[in-house]
């Protein structure tokens, strides 16, 4: 902030990083997913606003250890060198982490995830386990601060967003994402999956969040 010219303000992050035994975790979680999603018609997810399978209301969620298929432990071993490089980049300081909860999630053909945060968590994450960009629709991620895009809509005849180049003028953001991908964000940002267009080629991704401890 000491410079002149444009700065960034109350700036937000979000972090991409390549995982580095993604080929390995593929191989291993993907049919297991996949089978489970079958197993319930492709949808558990009644009590959320959206359409999808998901781990989350297994007993895994909170203690990996109950996951009898996956070595879920080995995994987040395996992530740990991500999560500390994107806690070092955003200059947090903890003494240490952990991971506190961990979930699948898979969709099909115009299925979704609704908007949503993971407070009270610090940071979560996702890792795209088996992801096309050309096939599917990745993570949308909204402005936490709605008066950017609101406010020029009453202050001028003809609203066009395009004049706005901007990011804090963006109703939501979604970056580019490559299968492999693992990303990390504060976790009170809104985000969801927008609905998944027509194909035959299964979504699925592995979310997690993360406490900072002194």
């Amino acid at each position: 902030m000491t410079n002149y010219g444009l700065l960034p303000l109350f700036p937000m992050f979000l972090y991409r990083g390549k995982f580095e035994t993604h080929s390995k975790w593929k191989d291993k979680i993907f049919p297991i997913i996949k089978r489970r999603y079958e197993e319930q018609n492709g949808s558990n997810s009644s009590s959320w606003n959206c359409d999808c399978y998901t781990s989350f209301f297994d007993d895994s969620m909170v203690d990996y250890t109950k996951e009898t298929e996956i070595p879920i432990g080995e995994l987040l071993q395996d992530m740990s060198q991500n999560i500390q490089e994107a806690i070092k980049m955003a200059e947090f300081y903890p003494n240490s982490f952990f991971v506190s909860q961990q979930w699948f999630n898979a969709y099909g053909s115009g299925q979704n995830q609704e908007g949503h945060n993971h407070v009270p968590s610090h940071l979560s994450g996702v890792y795209y386990i088996n992801y096309n960009p050309d096939k599917h629709n990745s993570t949308s991620f909204m402005n936490p601060n709605k008066m950017f895009y609101e406010a020029p809509r009453y202050n001028i005849q003809e609203y066009d967003p395009t004049l706005y180049g901007y990011g804090c003028y963006q109703e939501e953001m979604r970056p580019t994402i490559e299968e492999g991908d693992i990303v990390i964000f504060p976790s009170q940002i809104e985000h969801g999956v927008q609905m998944q267009p027509k194909n035959d080629e299964l979504y699925v991704s592995f979310s997690f969040n993360v406490e900072l401890s002194k």
